[in-house]
């Protein structure tokens, strides 16, 4: 009840950490979302730059990460050690179509040449060298144009100082270059970029009689996802819900293995409610869209889903500050998330 409340907290960690107890600890802080640092889907790139993983642990971390309600933002780094374009681009391909991965945010980063990191040794025997503007541009624009409609792009480059960077990229404006080449390459083959932030709504204005409810339903290794999308005409996004359906065999082993497993059988879950922009009413004067009533309405679509595909009960994943909004949606406090029995 706090004048400044925490709406969001967000833990970094690999994917090897992500395990039932830890998830649980995360909970109890009070964290929504989670960033796993995967870099890449080569095995042959992970173990040539030391990560010491396999791709199956760390689909499992995002499969557990998703059971436990948690927005799952990767990171996913090009011109790795041992990486080529055609690989980069690839292995981006294997993140936003293999169904064990599907993150919901990325953070697509170059690999920078930093002095005094190991890979200075690759760079001065010729073994590893940064790409080309064209090759760099080239590889993050496909992937641009690969990214699914639920999935954020929220970052390009890494906070290096220039002077600190050896080689590699130094354009702090890359991802509006990126971007050109993604939106020429989109009007070339009729191939509208589907990204969230390209088409965040932000500080433009519609009206709010022009927006339609958009239900964007896919499959993961263990959930059935619904992202459901408030969206103008144009495809510009005011603000979209992330449900969640479990498979309850998934639910059932982790019962099972786990003991404590906070999850129940026929339980579905609101993983992330974000509203923004401004929508004016018909004739009226443009507010905010967060007053509105745009994220009730998700939230009572998503309601709707989960009964109608069986669920007994919805829980959402919510910030310490935001207990009260859906409070007033009818959720009540259990334990790690907030619930609400459906069909009454």
């Amino acid at each position: 009840q706090a004048t400044h409340r925490s709406v969001g907290l967000v833990i970094e960690t690999r994917p090897d950490c992500i395990t039932p107890g830890a998830l649980t600890e995360m909970r109890t802080l009070g964290a929504t979302k989670v960033q796993i640092g995967i870099q890449s889907l080569d095995q042959h790139i992970l173990d040539a730059n030391l990560r010491r993983i396999s791709l199956d642990r760390i689909g499992r971390a995002f499969e557990l990460a998703r059971l436990f309600g948690f927005k799952i933002h990767a990171h996913f780094m090009a011109n790795l050690y041992r990486a080529t374009p055609e690989s980069d681009v690839a292995g981006y391909r294997a993140l936003v179509t293999d169904r064990r991965f599907l993150p919901d945010e990325v953070k697509m980063y170059p690999c920078a040449l930093i002095d005094g990191t190991g890979l200075m040794a690759h760079y001065a025997d010729g073994t590893w060298r940064p790409y080309n503007e064209r090759e760099l541009v080239g590889v993050l624009a496909d992937n641009v144009l690969a990214t699914p409609p639920y999935t954020r792009i929220s970052r390009m480059i890494r906070d290096f100082s220039s002077g600190d960077i050896v080689d590699g990229n130094k354009k702090v404006n890359l991802r509006e270059v990126v971007e050109a080449q993604a939106d020429r390459l989109a009007a070339q083959n009729d191939t509208p970029i589907q990204e969230i932030r390209h088409r965040e709504l932000a500080g433009a204005q519609t009206e709010i009689g022009k927006l339609s409810l958009v239900d964007f339903e896919y499959e993961t290794s263990n959930t059935n996802e619904h992202f459901l999308q408030w969206v103008t005409p144009e495809n510009r996004i005011a603000g979209f819900l992330r449900l969640s359906l479990p498979c309850q065999h998934e639910v059932e082993k982790l019962q099972e293995t786990e003991g404590a497993f906070p999850i129940e059988v026929g339980q579905a879950m609101i993983r992330e409610v974000h509203v923004y922009g401004k929508v004016a009413q018909l004739h009226g004067e443009g507010q905010n869209a967060q007053h509105r009533g745009l994220g009730k309405a998700l939230v009572e679509r998503a309601c709707e889903i989960a009964l109608e595909a069986g669920y007994r009960t919805i829980n959402v994943i919510s910030a310490i500050g935001t207990r009260g909004y859906y409070a007033r949606l009818g959720f009540e406090q259990a334990g790690l998330y907030q619930k609400r029995t459906l069909g009454k």
